[in-house]
Formats: C-alpha cells, structure tokens, sequence
C-alpha cells in the first residue's frame, strides 16, 4: 500500500493562491528586502497562523520584522555563539529527515539542567541561547530545502522530558 502526502508547504487552495496575491501586495516592502520573503512558501506560513486573514498576517509579519531588527536576530549565530558547556549539556541534536524530508529533531529536556544555566548565564543570556537554536534550524530548514528542490517549513521534534525538573526562577 502506497501512502501519499500532500506537501502543505508547497499545495496551495484557490482562495490560499488569492491571498497569497493579496498579502504580497500588502507587504511588498517587506519582500523587496529579501527575495526568500517574497515566496510563496513564506507568505503562506503566516497567512495560515492567521486563518488567512491578510491584516492580522500583515501585523503579526510586520511585528515580527520590527521584533527581530530591536533585538538584532540577523547575525546571531555568528555573533553570539552558544557556549560550549551549554552545547555539551543540554544538546539539541538533527536526526535526519523523514519520508516527507522534514528535519528531524532531538531535544532530551530531562537531561537540561535549567535552573543551572539560568543561575549561570542569567535569563536573558539564555532567551538569546534560545534564539540562536532556533535560527540553526531555520538555516538547516533552508538548506535542507535546497538540497531537496522544494520549500521545508516544518519540523518533527522528539521531546524526551524523562527526568525533567522545572526551573525555580527568581
């Protein structure tokens, strides 16, 4: 028995495709800045977090480019390595890919210690550790994509909260 997947990245509706149209047209100064922001396969991650309402897409897309300019997101992962005890400890790990071709992820929380890293490097050196992992699997998900001749925008991460504790902040 064959199993067909649809690739929701790439197969759009007749009313995603008018959307589509007219979120570009919205946001055409956000998409002349970056061609890749001018996908097709861009645009409609954020239509459909939006239930393809064109305005809210546009304020959280606009949001989002104001949000990552404040808090200098370009260039993190050269700017900002994560430290090396850190990768040690608590590893986020690339599996491979699936049939489908979407990354595969391994986070095995239980083995982070939190409360640690937070006493050690503070919150807000963790929130940024934090966006530097997120921006390695964006990358991977462009690079993946390339190598697959197709848009991946999604992801299957295995959480293994074995052993986990959550943090007490102060």
């Amino acid at each position: 028995m064959d199993i067909m997947t649809v690739d929701s990245a790439t197969v759009y509706t007749p009313v995603e495709q008018e959307r589509i149209l007219e979120f570009r047209k919205k946001v055409q100064d956000i998409v002349e800045e970056d061609s890749e922001k001018g996908e097709d396969s861009y645009l409609i991650r954020w239509l459909r977090a939006r239930n393809l309402d064109v305005k809210k897409a546009e304020e959280m897309l606009r949001a989002s480019v104001e949000w990552r300019r404040e808090n200098r997101v370009d260039g993190i992962i050269e700017r900002e390595p994560i430290p090396h005890e850190l990768a040690q400890e608590a590893p986020i790990a690339w599996c491979g890919n699936t049939v489908e071709g979407l990354p595969i992820f391994l986070c095995p929380m239980g083995r982070h210690d939190m409360r640690k890293f937070v006493e050690m490097y503070g919150m807000d050196r963790c929130e940024r550790i934090h966006i530097v992992n997120m921006e390695k699997i964006t990358q991977l998900l462009k690079e993946s994509g390339k190598q697959q001749g197709k848009s991946i925008t999604q992801i299957v991460e295995i959480v293994d909260f074995e052993g986990y504790v959550v943090p007490m902040v102060k």
